[in-house]
């Protein structure tokens, strides 16, 4: 009776427009896990359709999102994400600090923090790639990896959690003239070349938000087969950056986002001294308009620091939408269709169609990273579907898959060590990591965003 009156509630708040039935695009013949039975000792075969029926938030009677009622329109929900407070999902971190080949540095932020009471072990690990010049500080970030991490015992995976904090993000210092950006894999590759040889044991997830999400997507897609992810999970992705850029100059709302997004991205540079007497840069260009634009920016500091001739070319090559018939592992994607800065019509869904490991979600609500639900307090829906995936889906998948060879290879029973020689990815010197710093740290106390503007 209960479940009745539940599905006419829904019905009658999809009539007002407060809720909807979240919208998924399945492959057509989905890919096939395979897992040891614990009792017969058999393989058992589960089909990726049979992955989503076991996530109730995503498949099934029960699979709608009913957003908080004064934040159900999607500007409304982005604009929450950069105004609240968030005062929960407080997280400890252990900060890993590599050296890349280049000579840049990347912050790893382990949560449970590793120390001798919990060092590294084999529970599996979810990597997280964070939006436009955030990390693991962010909110959204927070939210999952707070459940994530819970115990089992709590409702939780019982996991660890890793966010790669990019170049000049989350207090890591740029220590060379490279900045990041939305199409740049090589980074996540070598924080997940670090993994293999400091967690070697531990089945490793990938999760991408926002600008993260279109490095993670593009980095499982370039990697195919080789990829030592088992799955990916993306969230809020631009997926083609040229259409993206259409979109979000299509209003002069739109173009508020543009704004404070360029806003963010100024700061972020002007923190990086490295980047003072590059030649490559018109500084003038660069702050003297107040309303300078996300476009703008990519003109005059992305493209040029990334040796595009323009910001089109740079767009045109940085989406992930290109390399998505290459993926060999699960992908799940979630967008909204009130997303106004990430434009819903780039989400490639016809992909999967064949590619047999591809699932889209779509929600008519949500906003950019948003997702809230509840009144009074509003929390992130988007972490319950995140969990269930995750569950169901390291129970049907029993497959161990390669990590990256290296030079020189891992040293059998010793993780990584501040001191010890660069190691690189065997036929890409420019992927490889060096040890240099370890530490203990307190997101909510060392957020390194003051002055940035939140979830974006």
């Amino acid at each position: 009776m209960l479940e009745v009156l539940m599905h006419l509630f829904r019905r009658l708040l999809g009539l007002l427009h407060l809720s909807a039935r979240v919208r998924l695009t399945l492959p057509s013949n989905p890919r096939v896990l395979t897992s040891l039975d614990q009792e017969t000792g058999e393989k058992k075969r589960t089909t990726l359709l049979e992955v989503l029926e076991r996530c109730p938030s995503l498949f099934g009677g029960s699979a709608w999102y009913t957003p908080t009622s004064w934040l159900s329109s999607g500007h409304l929900a982005t604009i929450y994400c950069t105004l609240a407070a968030f005062d929960y999902d407080h997280l400890i971190y252990s900060r890993e600090l590599i050296l890349t080949p280049d000579g840049g540095q990347l912050g790893l932020d382990f949560t449970p923090p590793i120390t001798e009471e919990d060092p590294i072990d084999s529970r599996p690990i979810l990597v997280i790639a964070h939006g436009l010049t955030g990390g693991s500080h962010e909110s959204y970030v927070r939210d999952v990896l707070s459940k994530v991490t819970r115990g089992k015992e709590e409702g939780g995976l019982g996991w660890r959690g890793v966010v790669v904090n990019s170049r000049g993000c989350a207090g890591v210092e740029c220590t060379n003239k490279v900045l990041y950006n939305g199409g740049v894999t090589n980074d996540l590759r070598c924080a997940l070349t670090f993994l293999s040889h400091y967690a070697p044991q531990a089945p490793l997830y990938g999760a991408g938000f926002s600008l993260g999400a279109n490095q993670m997507a593009k980095l499982i897609g370039q990697d195919g087969e080789s990829t030592p992810l088992k799955a990916g999970i993306i969230l809020g992705a631009p997926w083609n950056f040229v259409d993206g850029h259409v979109f979000i100059s299509s209003s002069w709302l739109q173009l508020v986002y543009s704004r404070a997004m360029a806003t963010n991205l100024r700061r972020l540079l002007a923190r990086q001294p490295i980047f003072k007497d590059d030649e490559r840069l018109d500084y003038p260009a660069i702050y003297g308009n107040p309303h300078q634009t996300l476009y703008e920016f990519d003109s005059v500091v992305t493209a040029p620091l990334g040796g595009f001739p323009s910001a089109t070319a740079y767009y045109r090559w940085a989406g992930a939408d290109q390399h998505i018939h290459n993926v060999a592992v699960p992908l799940l994607t979630f967008s909204a269709a009130d997303d106004p800065i990430v434009a819903a019509t780039t989400v490639p869904h016809s992909a999967a169609s064949t590619n047999p490991n591809l699932i889209f979600a779509e929600t008519k609500h949500g906003g950019h990273l948003g997702w809230f639900q509840g009144f009074f307090r509003p929390r992130r829906w988007i972490s319950t579907p995140v969990l269930e995936f995750l569950r169901a889906l390291e129970e049907a998948d029993g497959e161990k898959r390669a990590s990256y060879e290296t030079v020189p290879p891992r040293k059998e029973g010793r993780a990584p060590y501040v001191g010890d020689e660069m190691v690189l990815l065997k036929g890409k010197p420019e992927v490889g990591f060096k040890l240099i710093k370890e530490e203990i740290h307190n997101e909510a106390a060392e957020a390194a965003a003051e002055g940035m503007t939140r979830g974006l």
